[in-house]
């Protein structure tokens, strides 16, 4: 009973903090991961202690940062001054001095080891729009959660995004993000900061651009397209959208010889960067792989692709089934005019093709007829 008695007694005054602090009506002891890329890194060079003050000394965060409720500007200086500081602690620097309700007034009890030349607290500027008198009815410990248990605060004591957009609900308050992140004046938000990046975070909606975000992005680019644009233009997708370079990280180092098999099971949106016409089939007549291709340049140990000997049979071909369900991999390889080099002889269409779906096709459009026929009027008749 002693041994327990007096490991309570040892233990008393930091029950007394915590609990004190924990009956604070504001106080939640919630996570809040700060963006170093928002928040510069710090260089704090005094000794301070939060917890002590707010509770030990039953002072509240307005005491000492008395410019808080009147700062717009993330940029306002709110640290205090020596003379808030001197309230207390007498500006007696002796070492025996004493100030007011016995707080110790040496150099040294805040500056350690700088007995000669003080050097500053350097708190870089937040990269926000942000104002403290905008949020003075919320109270400092509902942002700056953890400050009345914490020794000397850091930007671990900053509020999170996360915390944020507990009252940015877009009811509350606005939830766009301009609302609080700095913006060009196009709209789009500025994601250079300083030396850094700024980027989403991992649990914002799918956003979080990981190592591999360069082929998953296609989901959350189709179902959060307002929030990916808040950061990117369109030039920003059409830098390998557009079909013209090939980004080095998106196909693997052996792709061009490997694609033949992908391309053709159709497991890949080739399309959505690449147009057949336009690049497969200029890449393969350079490469001497296309039926076009010159002759002095055609690759002959490229392997045959069309190995069927009914392939274009003109009774029964093979190749019209294969045209049908993915014209995509023809243009690849042929022109229009390797198309009408037989079928200006022997009709694509199968019997009753007039009666039947001529009319309908003319209607849909008639770029396909135009390849073989001069006018589509009165085509079907």
């Amino acid at each position: 009973m002693t041994h327990g008695r007096r490991a309570w007694i040892a233990a008393a005054p930091w029950l007394l903090v915590a609990g004190a602090a924990l009956a604070t009506p504001t106080l939640r002891l919630l996570p809040s991961p700060v963006s170093t890329v928002i928040y510069p890194e710090q260089e704090i060079r005094v000794r301070f202690d939060h917890a002590g003050h707010l509770v030990g000394r039953d002072l509240a965060c307005p005491d000492c940062h008395d410019l808080a409720r009147t700062s717009r500007s993330p940029a306002d200086n709110l640290i205090p001054r020596e003379a808030v500081c001197a309230r207390c602690h007498a500006a007696d620097t002796r070492d025996e001095g004493r100030g007011p309700a016995d707080a110790e007034a040496r150099c040294e009890s805040c500056h350690p080891d700088q007995t000669e030349r003080v050097e500053r607290t350097l708190i870089p500027s937040a990269f926000l729009r942000f104002g403290h008198a905008d949020h003075d009815e919320e109270g400092c410990e509902r942002c700056h959660t953890r400050i009345a248990v914490r020794g000397l605060a850091t930007a671990d004591d900053l509020p999170g995004m996360r915390l944020c957009l507990g009252c940015h609900d877009g009811r509350r308050a606005d939830r766009r993000c301009v609302t609080c992140h700095i913006s060009d004046p196009d709209g789009r938000l500025r994601t250079t900061l300083g030396r850094e990046r700024l980027q989403p975070p991992g649990w914002m909606r799918g956003a979080e651009h990981s190592p591999t975000w360069v082929t998953d992005h296609e989901r959350t680019a189709v179902a959060e397209r307002r929030l990916c644009q808040s950061c990117h233009r369109e030039h920003d997708c059409l830098a390998c959208h557009d079909g013209n370079v090939r980004p080095r990280d998106v196909h693997p180092g052996d792709w061009i010889s490997a694609h033949p098999l992908e391309a053709r099971a159709g497991e890949l949106s080739c399309r959505g960067c690449h147009r057949g016409q336009s690049f497969c089939r200029t890449c393969h007549l350079r490469a001497g792989v296309a039926l076009g291709s010159p002759p002095g340049r055609r690759d002959t140990t490229a392997p045959v692709v069309h190995e069927d000997p009914d392939w274009a049979d003109p009774v029964a071909p093979r190749h019209a089934i294969q045209a049908r369900r993915a014209l995509q991999t023809c243009v690849s390889c042929h022109a229009g005019r390797d198309c009408v080099s037989c079928h200006a002889v022997v009709s694509p269409h199968p019997p009753g093709f007039a009666d039947d779906r001529c009319e309908s096709l003319v209607r849909a459009g008639s770029r396909a007829c135009t390849a073989c026929h001069d006018s589509v009027e009165g085509l079907c008749e």
